[in-house]
């Protein structure tokens, strides 16, 4: 992602310089179509099929992400079944709070997957960078733009029926800390995940020269941390995209952890088993995700070939 974002200015220039050189490259009458790389698709060869669609970390992190959402889903859809004629209300908003979160966590993931094809990258980042911020109205600058404001903000709406679930049970007597420790908890991730949202809306991939946003290290990190180890936290935290991805991935590697001790307690449980692989797949494609954020120190290679 990052990469992309980075060398769109340089692919626009490449894109250009190779269909000026169409007419000359392509005696043989097939059209050659400009890579980054310099060399024509038909030169460098079509990928397979494993190389096509799981070759980077983008992709393979964003297919877990896609997994994990729509194991989410299945198991919250059960809950919904087991919980269809009870009466007890905490109960069912908990089932029905879980299906609408698993299907907008499956529809993010799904846009992930569609985003981080290559092309599909470098579009997103190219229309970012040289769009007209004037030309589009509200949603389209803050909700619609492209399919990674659409990919976080259905991440940060699959938050909102935890939100619900939480006053469920404060109001309902019974769990009112739970549920107190469960809406201070789903205000958190929300509030961490809208810092991806931030760094997908194009206002915000424009700053810094097109690098990115950097609210949250301007805002919080800088002034809590600035005097100590700055260069690291900036290589890490220095744009709002790195800093939503760590944000996204640290919880989920805790809470991987967390359901793994559940695994060790109750290995019989087919429940802690369930959430140990939807929390690992999750952490997996987070981890993935957030590696394809970083600038390449030198030309990255393919994952498979």
């Amino acid at each position: 992602m990052h990469k992309a974002m980075a060398n769109t200015k340089t692919t626009i220039r490449e894109g250009r310089e190779g269909y000026s050189r169409r007419g000359e490259d392509a005696e043989d009458g097939e059209p050659l179509v400009p890579s980054k790389a310099g060399k024509t698709f038909r030169e460098e060869g079509e990928p397979g099929f494993c190389a096509r669609h799981f070759g980077t970390d983008a992709l393979l992190g964003s297919w877990c992400l896609l997994v994990a959402s729509a194991l989410y889903a299945l198991y919250a859809a059960d809950l919904v079944v087991e919980s269809w004629d009870s009466d007890d209300v905490p109960r069912v908003t908990f089932a029905w709070g879980n299906a609408v979160s698993g299907l907008m966590f499956t529809v993010g993931a799904a846009y992930f997957v569609n985003l981080s094809y290559p092309e599909e990258m470098e579009r997103c980042a190219r229309e970012a960078l040289t769009v007209d911020l004037d030309s589009l109205t509200f949603v389209e600058r803050t909700f619609t733009f492209n399919d990674m404001l659409l990919a976080t903000w259905s991440f940060e709406l699959a938050c909102v029926p935890y939100v619900v679930i939480s006053v469920t049970y404060a109001c309902d007597g019974r769990d009112l800390g739970l549920g107190l420790l469960m809406l201070f908890g789903s205000i958190v991730c929300m509030g961490c995940i809208y810092v991806w949202v931030l760094s997908a809306m194009p206002a915000h991939m424009q700053q810094n020269g097109g690098a990115g946003s950097s609210k949250f290290y301007d805002s919080f990190v800088h002034p809590c941390f600035g005097g100590c180890c700055d260069r690291a936290l900036r290589r890490h935290l220095g744009t709002d995209l790195q800093a939503g991805g760590w944000l996204f991935f640290g919880p989920t590697a805790l809470a991987t952890l967390g359901s793994l001790v559940l695994v060790f307690v109750a290995p019989a449980s087919f429940d802690a088993w369930s959430f140990f692989v939807q929390l690992a797949l999750l952490s997996i494609g987070a981890g993935l995700l957030l590696k394809s954020m970083y600038p390449p120190e030198k030309e990255e290679r393919a994952l498979l070939r």
